[in-house]
Order: C-alpha cells, then sequence, then structure tokens
C-alpha cells in the first residue's frame, strides 16, 4: 500500500467524517488479514512522487484538490506496482494516454489503475 494511502487511512480514521471515519477504520484493522504491507520509499522517491505530482496538475490530468491521487499514482509507480485497485474516480477516470507520456517523460513504471470497488466490500 502507497505511503500516502496509509496516511489518507489514518487521518481518515481519526477525523474523518461518516461513513469515511468507519470504513477508514475497519480498513486499517483488516490490511492483515488481506495481506497489505505498507511500502516506504527513500527521500530522494518521495521527491520524485511530489514532482510527478505537480507534473500531472499542471497538464490537468488530476484536479488541483486531488494532488494525494498522483502522490498515490507516484509512489506505486515508483515501487514496481504494476496495478493500483482503487475506487476513486480521479484516478479510474484518468486520460490513459495523457498519463502514459506522463509516466515515459519522467522515466517512470507504467501502471494501470482498476477495478472500481464499492465501499460495501470494506
Amino acid at each position: 500500500m502507497p505511503p500516502t494511502v496509509a496516511a489518507e487511512l489514518n487521518v481518515l480514521s481519526i477525523y474523518g467524517g461518516e461513513p469515511q471515519k468507519t470504513f477508514a477504520s475497519q480498513a486499517l484493522h483488516e490490511l492483515r488479514a488481506w495481506k497489505c504491507q505498507t511500502f516506504s520509499l527513500s527521500d530522494t522517491k518521495l521527491a520524485i512522487a511530489e514532482r510527478f505530482r505537480r507534473r500531472l496538475s499542471e497538464l490537468q490530468l488530476i484536479p488541483e484538490e486531488a494532488w494525494d491521487d498522483g502522490l498515490i499514482l507516484a509512489e506505486t509507480s515508483l515501487a514496481s506496482i504494476l496495478l493500483l485497485v482503487t475506487s476513486d474516480a480521479h484516478l479510474l477516470d484518468i486520460d490513459e494516454d495523457a498519463l502514459l507520456l506522463s509516466f515515459n517523460e519522467a522515466d517512470g513504471q507504467r501502471i494501470a489503475c482498476c477495478a472500481r470497488i464499492s465501499n460495501s466490500l470494506l
């Protein structure tokens, strides 16, 4: 699990409104059973992720207020994970050709975002 996702879950489990607070708490509780582990990245890779996130915003591939989505894409790519499972519309609806060009421009590993999941699975 990308570091930004882990941070988001922690924040939502404490400060989120309902139902996000409940879902985030449940997800954090179930991570081990789901065999999900948070991976870490070096400071250099975190800086690269931030630069990639800014580029996606500049290209208007993600809205400025969804900056964390760009970090999630970059962190996943930098960890050489090829598939990101998400229910986030900003990530699922991104222009795939423009995203591929952005990954190529940044010498990043292309990843695919797929599998719209429902909150009921949490």
